[in-house]
């Protein structure tokens, strides 16, 4: 006699989101003499002024570095040569980047020209922990630096970190203000407690001698900083249009030790973006690196920030029912 009858198989599949590395994705960019004139919302009534300030605004300056911005996808970008005393041209640009970015400033420094330092970033990945501040360097009753790098706290998850920014005086000044970013560094460290530190900005280094006591001296000494290394070297060309051929002006120096380098690179926007995108924006293209954290466990006091999104088991069930004949 043949009988039939519903057999029925349940298979059960787990399938596990993948895990998303600890990393996060640091630039900085020198945005040439950013202020009022080039987001074209100056008011002046000098003529000069006022043509270059319709010039940027027809051409929607602000608009492209926003755009570069956030083509790059940074998590914080450092930017230096703000120069607006009025505090206008940070918030238009903010405006313009729209609702997921955030920004801290630095109050105004150096000599002769003063500058702000900014730096931007994505708050569903980072938190910021208040505002930059400037490194007091009368040391001895002697100013070392033109303009006083500054720093800033951030954290990820439950690691904290520091960005120290600066823009150091070009020609023969330049490589005297790089060999001191060790005391800057080590006050840093000091102060905040944290020596997850990048050390990041345009540092003026033309190819040459200065770059190469860069090299042997301050935090690229290799036997007082055996770890800290720089993201570009020597030969790769921050600057618009092949300014300075092979000259690496911007750069970012990380701890070797506690993170992992998986990329780096220079937006050369005029080539990747096309026609408008010159050095009417700016003589300098953004340097960036994504970093991979070591150790997130951090035993700093993290932030507040959202939790990460945990990694999910999804369960996916799938049914067969099939007749057997059974003799």
């Amino acid at each position: 006699m043949l009988a039939k009858f519903w057999m029925i198989i349940t298979a059960v599949t787990v399938l596990t989101s993948p895990v998303i590395a600890d990393e996060i994705k640091i630039a900085t960019w020198n945005i040439q003499q950013l202020g009022q004139t080039k987001a074209g919302i100056n008011e002046s009534k000098n003529e000069k002024t006022k043509a270059r300030t319709e010039y940027h605004k027809a051409n929607d300056t602000i608009g492209k570095i926003a755009e570069i911005i956030k083509k790059g996808k940074f998590d914080a970008v450092a930017i230096q040569e703000v120069q607006d005393k009025d505090l206008k041209t940070l918030p238009k640009l903010l405006e313009t980047l729209g609702a997921n970015w955030k920004y801290i400033e630095s109050k105004r420094t150096g000599r002769g020209r003063q500058e702000q330092y900014a730096i931007f970033f994505n708050p569903v990945k980072l938190a910021s922990k208040d505002t930059i501040h400037l490194y007091d360097d009368m040391e001895d009753n002697w100013d070392n630096f033109s303009r006083d790098p500054g720093y800033a706290s951030f954290s990820y998850q439950d690691f904290e970190f520091i960005i120290i920014t600066c823009h150091l005086d070009p020609q023969q000044h330049a490589a005297y203000e790089a060999e001191r970013l060790d005391d800057v560094y080590e006050a840093v460290k000091c102060q905040t407690g944290n020596s997850n530190i990048f050390v990041l900005g345009d540092f003026n280094l033309e190819e040459g001698p200065a770059d190469i006591a860069f090299q042997d001296a301050g935090l690229l000494d290799e036997k007082n900083y055996p770890e800290m290394k720089a993201v570009l070297d020597a030969t790769q060309d921050t600057t618009v249009a092949g300014e300075n051929d092979e000259t690496t002006f911007d750069n970012i120096l990380f701890d070797s030790g506690q993170f992992d380098l998986k990329e780096k690179g220079v937006y050369r926007f005029d080539d990747e973006l096309g026609e408008g995108y010159n050095k009417d924006i700016s003589d300098h293209y953004p340097v960036s690196a994504i970093f991979e954290i070591r150790d997130i466990d951090d035993d700093t006091d993290a932030l507040p920030l959202a939790p990460p999104a945990p990694s999910i088991a999804k369960i996916k069930l799938s049914t067969w029912a099939f007749l057997r004949n059974i003799d």
